[in-house]
């Protein structure tokens, strides 16, 4: 049981400590030696892992995790290390010339903006696993395959997907190990007995510092539930993360963070990592740092939600479990327009249509002049595919006064469907206003730009365009289209930004899906352009080296181009060898009599 308590708090030295005496006490005890086993390895100590999983292993040879484990690090002669100045980076062989760079490039600007910022510095070096297969990542995790994750974080060791482990565009994987990272701040900083839905909402809230475009798309669910008046307590967080809605916890609790540092400042929130270290609880914590008991805090976040986002205009959102509330709530307030129309959001919004139906038109017998009954018929049409009654009650609802952004998002897309742009335009301009942070094949991120461009307002297009890459983390497609305008406009500083955008999602070579991008290549010669040789010969490398070995081999003559940038590159950056091997390579090889590599190695004589 104790060692079952610690390992909820990650605190492996203590926990390895228990089991060392364990085996002491009972050398036959195989179940702790496999412990110790998967101990060790969190801890990054795979050698002795190893010993001790074999020694269990050999007394209870069904056990799973141990066998699992085994035979993922029977396989670690096909990956390789790269270690950088605080890190000791594990990949698959095929993946090091790519993450080899790319990770320790990441990993070192967080390791100077994290640790000067919270003002602690984790052990080094941090060990950092990344798995070119989903299941190896799984495996090497929690022991068996399945993981519903993308990384993972023990205090000294990371584990975490390649971006090979799943389709381009999946994940960020830049986000998510910036993530990682902070939770080996945070967890060493407090020696692992900080609790889980703060190490948790720290991480989430450093993603959004660590670049712009790290957002998740939670708004919607988060402050819905901020509306019906049910987000869960401060104090109820925790138990979220294991057996709640998961996803909303981390965005919900980076908020508490985020509201922590708003309105209290950074340094409170450094100290209370290091109270929590002290062994202290959540009430203890608050009251000892922010001065505020537990609901305290609670009155104060909930005052700063409404604030920060009382802006957003959109319907409390409710869920299964509650419907019966609000119906017993309606029994006891017959004569309530707005309890009906409650009870009507909750049955649609869950799917049961009848009854949302029952329930908004006893709302509108109620009150004709509440726009809500209307908006709500109207989408009730809309699901019951009837278009032309839901265009009728949502353009009643939104005469009446209805801010709900998906009322003018609904009826912009009507427009849209016939052809009216005008309209079209100014229903979704209207939607945005509404909910900003609504994004999706049919947000008006994605339906705006063709519609200002057919209007000839380039501006308002690219500016629409630019606002929706910052809210989809994940989205290759509207990057590469960024990329490309940009480099029409020849705003290179944007395409290089563009470019490195592109490289947090999908490091390669971008296949023909969404679209062929070479990445690597464009990314090189645009820093050559801006005098930047050094970075300019790594990506020339990188896209070499993927040309020959990655996934979407170089086609025609893309080999000889590919060779000729990395020798301008490294002409600029001083490395005439690598110079020199590329020209001859292509004049001997590829290409003899190529006019370009001719120049370039006269350009190398003198």
């Amino acid at each position: 049981h104790m060692v079952s308590g610690l390992m909820q708090g990650r605190r492996l030295d203590e926990i390895a400590g228990l089991l060392r005496e364990a085996v002491k006490v009972n050398p036959k005890l195989w179940i702790a030696h496999i412990d110790l086993g998967i101990t060790l390895s969190r801890m990054g100590n795979v050698k002795d892992a190893v010993k001790s999983l074999e020694s269990g292993f050999k007394g209870d040879s069904y056990h799973v995790q141990a066998r699992n484990l085994l035979t993922l690090f029977d396989a670690y002669d096909e990956f390789a290390t790269r270690t950088s100045e605080n890190f000791e980076m594990l990949f698959h062989k095929n993946d090091q010339e790519v993450m080899g760079y790319y990770a320790a490039r990441l990993l070192e600007r967080g390791w100077k903006q994290l640790t000067e910022k919270y003002g602690f510095s984790p052990e080094r070096p941090v060990k950092v696993e990344i798995f070119r297969q989903q299941e190896d990542f799984a495996t090497r995790t929690v022991g068996f395959p399945g993981l519903g994750a993308l990384g993972a974080c023990f205090g000294p060791l990371v584990t975490m997907d390649s971006p090979h482990a799943l389709p381009p565009g999946a994940f960020n994987w830049a986000s998510t190990a910036w993530h990682e990272f902070a939770h080996v701040v945070t967890l060493q900083m407090s020696g692992g007995r900080i609790p889980r839905w703060f190490t948790e909402g720290i991480s989430v809230y450093e993603e959004r510092q660590g670049h712009p475009a790290w957002t998740r798309p939670s708004f919607r669910e988060f402050y819905g539930r901020y509306l019906a008046g049910k987000l869960v307590p401060i104090a109820q967080l925790n138990p979220e993360f294991t057996r709640g809605r998961v996803l909303q916890a981390y965005f919900h609790a980076s908020w508490v963070v985020e509201f922590i540092v708003s309105d209290y400042g950074f340094e409170k929130l450094a100290a209370m990592v290091r109270e929590y270290g002290r062994d202290k609880n959540d009430s203890e914590v608050f009251k000892a740092v922010l001065g505020l008991s537990m609901e305290e805090a609670e009155k104060a976040f909930l005052a700063w939600v409404g604030k920060r986002f009382g802006n957003f205009k959109m319907t409390p959102l409710y869920y299964p479990e509650e419907i019966d509330e609000l119906r017993t709530n309606t029994l006891g307030k017959p004569g309530d327009a707005e309890g009906f129309l409650r009870l009507a959001r909750a049955c649609l919004q869950n799917g049961m249509i009848a009854d949302a139906e029952i329930a908004a038109g006893r709302a509108l017998e109620l009150d004709k002049a509440l726009p809500g009954p209307y908006a709500l018929l109207g989408e009730l049409f809309l699901v019951k595919k009837n278009p032309e009654m839901a265009e009728k009650y949502l353009a009643a609802a939104l005469e009446k006064g209805d801010t709900n952004y998906a009322v003018p998002l609904i009826l912009g897309r009507f427009a849209l469907e016939k052809g009216e742009s005008d309209r079209a335009i100014a229903m979704l301009e209207k939607a945005l206003e509404a909910f900003p942070e609504y994004t999706g094949g049919d947000s008006p991120y994605a339906l705006l730009p063709k519609l200002y461009l057919s209007k000839g307002l380039e501006d308002k297009a690219l500016k629409i365009m630019e606002q929706g890459a910052l809210r989809a983390e994940n989205d290759i497609g509207i990057r590469i289209e960024l990329a490309g305008i940009y480099g029409k406009k020849g705003r290179n500083r944007d395409f290089v930004e563009m470019c490195r955008q592109i490289t947090d999602i999908w490091p390669y070579r971008v296949p023909k899906a969404p679209m062929r991008f070479d990445t690597h290549f464009e990314l090189a010669k645009a820093l050559l352009a801006e005098g930047e040789a050094a970075e300019a010969l790594a990506e020339a490398r990188i896209a070499l080296s993927e040309s020959q070995f990655g996934d979407v081999p170089a086609e025609g003559r893309e080999e000889i181009e590919i060779r000729l940038l990395t020798a301008e590159a490294a002409i600029a950056a001083g490395d005439k060898d690598e110079a020199r091997a590329q020209i001859d390579e292509v004049l001997e090889v590829l290409e003899p009599g190529n006019q370009r590599a001719l120049d370039l190695r006269e350009k190398l004589k003198s």
